[in-house]
């Protein structure tokens, strides 16, 4: 062996330490110096053409996958998407592939430059049945088959499967998505809690719900049960791939709840303790209502008893709402029962000096210090002065009494001519003299005008001081006119 020889052992010994590990004595020898007697072959003559292109026709070539990413160990499969290296070793061509169903496609090799016969490249695990599958390798286009099989084993994760509820009553729909990673052909669920499918030619399997493949992603798969009229409980559920079997979670079956409230109504802004009783198998549980702020999107949440987790407890809010019934509905580890009871809110109670809540705000009506206060028998501020006398309604200052003389009246069928005496007015005997302009008021006028004022004053006094002295303060004024 000269020294190019020598070199390239050297060489290759110390590349197949750093990348495969091992001694540097054990890779020199699987990774010898190719010579013929004295003189290095050139490399276009280890390109030679023909279906047996190994280093050495009896020793067979070797296949070994690795993960690609910072450990770099070894793996003989992996999981849709994976990325996995491919290394060949012992063959000698201008060209390898390997191709699998395993792999999303054919994989070229390349040639190392610094150890001959090997080949190093990278595959994509596909998305298909999780199997064993062979491993086809090609030298120059020609599939080689001097060597043990090849092969590559694709797995598959356990199954995420997605309930739209964690729990239901029955007779609730419940939509399910299995999420896979392989390219399979039949998917079912199993659990006591649901109906099962009806099948197209008839009759149903107690139990068993049948997936649908999704038609943008075909790792994704849908389902729609309903709940069985089962007793409440937790119902394991198992997702059956193609015949294998993956453990898909649990469904919860929960009967009616009843709740109880520390008194049937209650006023906006109060407060109520809520109790509610389910049968201990639900994790959440939530009160909703109108009457209660928070109403239907908010909820009030509640907390489990530590002494019985079968019970409920919370306190709700009265909202500012109308008066009346309102539904109450409660969520039981995501099982809807709608309207399990009614609660009342109440008509506030208005007090004096506490008006209602939400009532406009008027003005303090108190009279203004500063305004006098007419009371009866009293003569409004600015009113004209009439003498106490019997004429004017008053008394004498010597306290005796005297009847008014009544007022002279035109009799029926009297007239009054413009220009002629008047009546006799009621201050003296001499008649009125004058003659009357005309359309001016004649005393019968004015008289007749009292009379009115005196009838108006009289039906006001039925109402009080206050119409008596409207009267009054009228007449007085009619008489100051005459």
């Amino acid at each position: 062996m000269n020294t190019t020889s020598v070199r390239r052992a050297v060489v290759g010994a110390t590349l197949a330490t750093s990348l495969w590990g091992g001694s540097a004595v054990a890779s020199a020898q699987e990774y010898p110096a190719v010579s013929v007697g004295d003189a290095d072959l050139p490399p276009t003559a280890l390109e030679q053409d023909g279906p047996d292109t190994t280093a050495d026709a009896a020793a067979k070539p070797t296949m070994t996958f690795r993960e690609v990413g910072v450990t770099n160990k070894p793996v003989t499969g992996g999981q849709a998407g994976d990325k996995v290296a491919v290394m060949v070793k012992g063959v000698r061509g201008r060209s390898v592939t390997v191709s699998a169903q395993a792999f999303t496609g054919e994989v070229t090799l390349t040639k190392s430059k610094l150890i001959p016969d090997l080949w190093t490249g990278e595959a994509t695990v596909a998305l298909t049945t999780p199997d064993t599958h062979q491993v086809e390798l090609k030298v120059n286009g020609t599939t080689h088959t001097n060597h043990d099989p090849f092969t590559f084993t694709v797995t598959m994760a356990p199954p995420k499967v997605g309930f739209s509820q964690a729990a239901g009553k029955t007779g609730d729909t419940v939509t399910m998505t299995a999420e896979l990673n392989a390219d399979v052909d039949k998917v079912s669920l199993n659990s006591k809690a649901f109906k099962g499918t009806k099948w197209p030619l008839g009759g149903t399997v107690p139990g068993k719900v049948m997936f649908t493949r999704d038609a943008q992603d075909r790792s994704r798969w849908h389902a729609e049960a309903t709940i069985a009229d089962v007793a409440d409980g937790t119902y394991d559920a198992t997702l059956t791939v193609d015949g294998d079997e993956y453990a898909a979670g649990a469904v919860t079956v929960v009967a009616r709840p009843t709740i109880a409230f520390s008194r049937g109504d209650g006023v906006p802004g109060g407060s109520v303790d809520v109790t509610v009783t389910t049968t201990g198998v639900a994790d959440s549980l939530s009160v909703h209502s109108q009457a209660f702020d928070g109403g239907f999107a908010g909820g009030t949440v509640f907390v489990r008893d530590t002494g019985d987790p079968r019970v409920w407890r919370g306190t709700a809010i009265i909202a500012d709402t109308a008066p009346g019934r309102y539904g109450v509905s409660v969520v039981v580890g995501g099982a809807v029962f709608d309207t399990v009871a009614e609660y009342v809110v109440a008509a506030p109670v208005i007090t004096p000096g506490n008006p209602a809540p939400g009532a406009p705000s008027y003005p303090n009506t108190t009279p203004d210090p500063t305004t006098p206060v007419i009371t009866p028998g009293t003569p409004d501020p600015g009113a004209p002065s009439y003498p106490n006398t019997p004429e004017n309604g008053g008394t004498p200052a010597d306290g005796s009494t005297t009847t008014p003389r009544p007022e002279e009246h035109p009799s029926p069928g009297d007239t009054v001519t413009p220009g002629a005496p008047g009546p006799t007015s009621r201050r003296g005997d001499a008649p009125r003299t004058g003659t009357a302009a005309p359309g001016a008021l004649a005393h019968t006028g004015a008289n007749d005008a009292a009379a009115v004022i005196g009838a108006v004053g009289a039906g006001a006094a039925g109402l009080g001081a206050a119409g008596l002295m409207l009267s009054h303060r009228l007449r007085r004024r009619v008489d100051a006119e005459d």
